[in-house]
């Protein structure tokens, strides 16, 4: 794997405590005592987002063709981890199929997965496991088409950026 490969992400969590680890087939960001584990893999030109707590097995969350998709995921992940730490109100971001950003839709693919796709291209942005509410595609519809640095930005402004402060708790 690419020594490379969610460098800046991890120097953003580790003001949260998580840390990033490297191997031969994928790199790993974990929280301090490695009780929750995020799994990043490329597989036939597919990336793909796992996550484990403690002793579980690895459960597939995510599969994208970019791996900014998976960063952008990642962060959302994490954030809620970040903002704590900093002392800021939480970002609720909405999980309803009804919620859906403006510009996507949600194809249920089987299996308990969904896509999100562009409604405009009519590209899927990425596939996510879908079995019950909340919906990941869901969410990842506010901020697919955020740069992952910016989106990084966002989390760590108490204000939650131009784009996610209407989804601030409390307000």
């Amino acid at each position: 794997m690419n020594t490379e490969v969610l460098t800046a992400l991890s120097a953003w969590a580790a003001q949260a405590g998580y840390r990033r680890l490297v191997d031969d087939s994928s790199v790993v960001i974990a929280d301090e005592g490695g009780e929750i584990r995020f799994y990043v893999r490329n597989e036939d030109g597919q990336w793909m987002l796992s996550r484990a707590e403690r002793a579980e097995d690895e459960t597939v969350l995510m599969v994208a063709t970019e791996l900014p998709d998976i960063e952008r995921h990642l962060a959302e992940q994490i954030g809620w981890d970040v903002r704590s730490q900093l002392g800021l109100a939480q970002i609720l971001l909405p999980y309803e199929i009804d919620d859906l950003a403006d510009g996507y839709r949600i194809n249920e693919v089987g299996d308990g997965w969904a896509e999100l796709v562009d409604s405009t291209t009519g590209h899927a942005v990425a596939c996510f496991l879908h079995t019950s509410v909340p919906y990941r595609a869901v969410r990842f519809s506010w901020y697919a088409d955020t740069p992952p640095e910016t989106l990084r930005t966002w989390f760590t402004d108490p204000r939650g950026g131009p784009r996610l402060q209407r989804f601030l708790a409390g307000e």
